[in-house]
């Protein structure tokens, strides 16, 4: 492999990485910044591309930074960190701009807003690996556990659950993972994912664990409260949402406040709102008021459960949830409702489904994703559609990390 060839690196691009490139051959570079020049070593070369890491900065960006967390190099969870933060933005928007073009054939050449609020600390959920009496992060592309003894893109009640876990736990090989979740009560729950197959064989440290809400979940996936009941509740833009250890919550409410500000800016008052993916029934439940009658389409049913108990706590009497997996068989009337809000798995929406989305919404679409790969696929869609893009906003959902939330408003021409 070759060593200390010198590459200028050009931008960075979806999974975190510099990319640069020299004699016909593209450079995927580990922990760069554009526009510096980097000596390389190779690891892993392809046909068209070769993997590296930085052997030595030769022309160090006025954008790189040191990184404050003493877990950068080893957990690879926060992909931007070496880089200030007030290039994210552009390298973010920069990001969607070309995924857009080559996956949906898109050149979306106006502005795309961007919204940020807090870099640390904003995070209300962490997903530890357990090992034995190991506690902390897998690395980057690998198994191996990296023990760490605080988060700090998450919040502190998080943290302090983390080292009160740290303190107690047993040597235990049949508990592979913790969840922690925290909610804007301050109030927090810890759910361990185990092996075992009965309660009485649980380790007894479990109970002990300071938080508000203790769940052990079994071997056949059956749930154990150990303390609590298992849920939170938030308030979000005024209304309140219960959800469980296992049911769909925004990891940052303080970016998602701004998020449903914009989408109230943006949406027009209607007789009818079809709310897809609508998980507790978050976006039914807070724009309810601007439509007459409102569809809450949820497969989960655990998601399902706490939406209608969500819909009662609020008060809401023109919301109709339903129970129902969205998949190729999904069929809608034609022009049946005058606004559709879409928030989708990572994985996007199936694309007969999508066909079947656009055929049936009178006026406006608006799609919301975690994951602007698979965004921009489903947006190919809209070249045989009789929609258009109006306005694209991103939201810095996960600050410090390659990811983003993504707003597309679309509008029938």
């Amino acid at each position: 492999m070759t060593e200390n060839k010198k590459i200028k690196i050009e931008k960075i691009i979806s999974d975190g990485r510099g990319l640069g490139r020299s004699e016909r051959m593209t450079y995927l570079i580990e922990k760069s910044v554009p526009g510096e020049i980097v000596a390389i070593k190779e690891e892993i070369k392809k046909k068209s591309y070769v993997e590296c890491k930085i052997s030595s900065i030769e022309e160090e960006s006025l954008n790189r930074t040191i990184p404050v967390c003493p877990y950068y190099d080893s957990c690879g969870g926060c992909d931007l960190q070496h880089i200030k933060v007030s290039a994210h933005k552009e390298i973010k928007t920069q990001i969607l701009k070309e995924l857009l073009k080559k996956n949906a054939k898109i050149e979306f050449n106006d502005e795309i807003s961007y919204f940020e609020k807090s870099f640390f600390n904003y995070r209300n959920k962490i997903t530890l690996k357990i090992d034995g009496d190991r506690v902390g992060l897998l690395q980057e592309k690998s198994n191996r556990l990296v023990e760490i003894d605080e988060c700090l893109i998450c919040c502190a009640d998080i943290n302090k659950i983390l080292k009160d876990l740290k303190s107690k736990v047993s040597p235990d090989n049949r508990i592979s993972r913790a969840v922690i979740k925290n909610s804007a009560f301050n109030k927090t729950l810890i759910a361990f994912y185990t092996d075992y197959s009965a309660e009485d064989k649980l380790p007894k440290f479990m109970a002990d664990i300071n938080a508000d809400s203790i769940i052990a979940v079994l071997k056949d996936k059956s749930a154990v409260f150990l303390k609590g009941n298992g849920s939170l509740a938030d308030i979000i833009d005024g209304k309140s949402f219960a959800y469980s250890y296992s049911t769909f919550m925004q990891v940052n409410l303080e970016i998602l406040q701004v998020l449903v500000s914009y989408m109230r800016k943006n949406l027009i008052r209607g007789n009818s709102l079809l709310d897809l993916y609508s998980g507790v029934g978050l976006y039914s439940i807070i724009f309810h008021d601007l439509f007459k009658d409102v569809v809450s389409v949820e497969g989960n049913k655990s998601s399902i459960h706490f939406q209608r108990k969500n819909l009662k706590d609020n008060k809401i009497s023109n919301v109709n949830a339903v129970s129902k997996f969205i998949d190729d068989k999904l069929f809608i009337e034609k022009n049946a409702f005058d606004t559709c809000i879409i928030d989708p798995p990572r994985e996007g929406v199936p694309p007969l489904a999508l066909k079947h989305i656009f055929n049936s919404v009178k006026d406006t679409v608006i799609y919301i994703s975690c994951d602007g790969a698979t965004l921009s696929r489903d947006l190919k869609l809209i070249s045989g559609s009789a929609f258009k893009i109006k306005n694209i906003a991103v939201f810095d959902m996960f600050p410090n990390t390659i990811h983003f939330e993504t707003v597309v408003i679309l509008e029938r021409e």
